[in-house]
């Protein structure tokens, strides 16, 4: 999408690497910053009807891009409306493993995030020079746009498990529960936590330099390696980044396995990785740090929920997950311009990656100030699935009298 457009919209522009790179990186910055406000959202309206309301907005905005010609609207259409969509639809999508999963979470967590990095990630990369070359930007963004829509039929899907029992031990209601899990708008608890403040920071520092050859690696393998096939490496970062959720999505249900120390290193090995790209001297050998890299992503992004859990707990985690993802926006956000804008200056990315493995170093090494200890316990919260009632027989409706309640049974799986 980055060199799409810097084709369409670039022309005689020297600083159109700068320009474009923040479309992208308002989306994502976007998407981060406002989980904040979709955690908070999530506790009050519902996982669902905020997730619904984020794939309209998320639709609304790839739509409307198809229909820009100036590259600073895409700010706006691409970046702040599909980003705030998106944002809406994440965090819900993230946070509704809890009430589903505990033991398995991991793995669980590594099954979600492995259908949309093999299939989308992957698809997305052989499918979009293919169809800008057919039908052109503006009707392949309106392609992408119905495929945003099916997050809200997603949404649907997504339903809220978990209830609070207070001290007497009664089962509170749907929307009791959500007054008493949060009896404030926002949850000033989760700042208490050390452990949980240590690993925002950390993250947010890390984040700087994450995605800095993500977004720059084709257009520097076009520079160093013309002629070369640089749509492979999209690739050869999607692939094993859906592999190693799935992998380390199990590894991380072990008991003795760390899912903060697993974080930590790979946040550590993508400093490497990245500082080292500009010494690739064949493709192939670029291909390889696109592999690793891949891995690493792929790693990092599944931890996140399994490391909230463990930090703040279930009740806790959705405004846990916002709020580490909303302070993630502004150096998600700012890694990528800046890098192109040293590309713009030098004419090459070396310096760019280069320094943008310093941040990925730093976070990798403020992770060690958190404690290896089992950090949560969860022991007030059960989580209860209520199956619909079989349809009545016609012996057990005649035997049935009229004015007595028929009996439901409810399934408890508070282990799950």
């Amino acid at each position: 999408m980055l060199v799409a457009l810097m084709e369409k919209y670039g022309e005689d522009d020297t600083n159109i690497s700068f320009k474009a790179s923040w479309v992208g990186s308002t989306s994502t910055g976007v998407m981060y910053l406002l989980s904040m406000v979709s955690g908070i959202l999530a506790d009050r309206l519902g996982i669902r009807t905020v997730g619904l309301i984020g794939g309209l907005l998320a639709l609304v905005g790839m739509l409307s891009s198809a229909f820009v010609q100036n590259l600073s609207l895409l700010y706006l259409t691409y970046g702040v409306i599909m980003g705030t969509g998106f944002s809406l639809a994440y965090t819900p999508s993230q946070a509704i493993l809890g009430h589903y999963f505990k033991r398995r979470i991991g793995l669980a967590n590594g099954l979600v995030t492995f259908g949309g990095v093999a299939v989308f990630t992957v698809s997305y990369t052989l499918a979009l020079p293919v169809l800008f070359d057919a039908i052109g930007f503006k009707y392949t963004l309106m392609c992408i746009s119905g495929i945003n829509g099916l997050i809200m039929l997603y949404a649907l899907a997504w339903k809220p498990r978990i209830h609070c029992r207070p001290d007497s031990g009664k089962e509170l209601a749907p929307a009791d529960t959500r007054r008493k899990c949060c009896p404030s708008f926002l949850n000033t608890r989760i700042w208490r936590n050390r452990s949980y403040v240590v690993w925002v920071i950390a993250t947010s520092v890390s984040y700087l330099g994450k995605f800095v050859l993500v977004y720059h690696v084709v257009k520097h393998a076009d520079d160093v390696f013309p002629g070369s096939n640089s749509n492979l490496l999209p690739i050869c970062l999607g692939v094993p980044n859906a592999v190693m959720k799935l992998v380390m999505g199990s590894l991380s249900d072990l008991q003795l396995v760390s899912r903060v120390r697993i974080q930590q290193a790979a946040f550590f090995v993508m400093g490497v990785t990245t500082t080292c790209a500009p010494l690739a001297s064949t493709f192939t050998s670029l291909l390889v740090i696109a592999v690793v890299l891949g891995m690493c992503d792929g790693t990092i992004t599944c931890m996140f929920v399994p490391v909230a859990f463990d930090l703040v707990g279930p009740v806790d985690s959705t405004q846990g997950l916002g709020f580490v993802f909303g302070l993630l926006a502004l150096p998600a956000s700012l890694g990528p311009p800046l890098a192109g804008l040293l590309y713009d200056h030098f004419g090459n990315y070396n310096l760019a990656f280069h320094v943008a493995g310093i941040p990925l170093f730093a976070g990798a090494v403020m992770m060690v100030f958190i404690p290896q200890r089992k950090l949560h316990t969860i022991p007030d919260i059960a989580i209860v699935e209520v199956p619909l009632p079989a349809a009545p027989s016609a012996n057990h409706v005649a035997s049935h009298k009229p004015n007595e309640p028929m009996a439901m049974e409810h399934v408890t799986s508070a282990g799950v």
